[in-house]
């Protein structure tokens, strides 16, 4: 009797290979399947069980993670990035979770917060936290060095403050726009801030921050 894969004659003691690489040929012949991938086009071989349990279709999860995606803008910081199309129909429209955050900070700005009432949370206080407030915040202290533009004390960013010359309330009640875009470099001009400590901030207060 002569071996299915090298025809040679089968010792005594085998069955129906003479040895066990043709068996290993022969099992991979039979029990394995060629596919090509789908992202890529690159042949593969799989188990024939596999693929009908899992359905292989990708040589590798670089390729897989790639297969389906879409470019998408971001809604926030207009940056092109790939998702899926199923993120993007579920609502996904953002780059990153801070994006998200960012834009649901101006989205849902005072009266268009479904907790707002009757403007006892002051806008001018929630646009203080915004990450581009913080950013001019913090380019006003670069620029006048850490020091007290009064008093000429030298700080910590944590013992400064970002003094406005004209006040944020008068600037948002003055915005030439109907819509107040809290993103407009109208409100961020640095030459309109100035560093100063704690104490001598106080000195300043002459009208509160009260726009409602």
């Amino acid at each position: 009797m002569l071996c299915q894969v090298c025809k040679k004659p089968i010792p005594p003691d085998h069955k129906t290979f003479c040895s066990y690489d043709c068996f290993r040929i022969y099992s991979n012949r039979t029990r394995t399947k060629e596919i090509f991938c789908q992202n890529c086009g690159k042949k593969i071989v799989v188990k024939k069980s596999v693929f009908k349990r899992h359905k292989v279709h990708f040589c590798s999860m670089k390729c897989r993670s790639k297969h389906g995606k879409i470019e998408h803008t971001c809604e926030f910081c207009g940056k092109k990035y790939r998702t899926f199309k199923s993120y993007v129909r579920d609502g996904r429209k953002y780059c990153s979770k801070r994006c998200m955050a960012e834009h649901r900070k101006i989205l849902y700005l005072g009266i268009l917060n479904p907790h707002f009432k009757d403007g006892a949370a002051k806008i001018g206080k929630k646009m203080r936290r915004l990450a581009r407030y913080l950013k001019w915040r913090k380019e006003v202290f670069i620029r006048d060095k850490f020091t007290c533009q009064m008093c000429g004390e030298i700080l910590e960013s944590r013992n400064l403050d970002a003094h406005h010359k004209v006040p944020l309330w008068k600037l948002l009640r003055d915005y030439p726009g109907k819509e107040i875009d809290f993103n407009d470099e109208y409100f961020y001009s640095l030459d309109n801030g100035q560093t100063l400590c704690r104490e001598c901030h106080r000195k300043t207060y002459k009208e509160q921050d009260n726009i409602e």
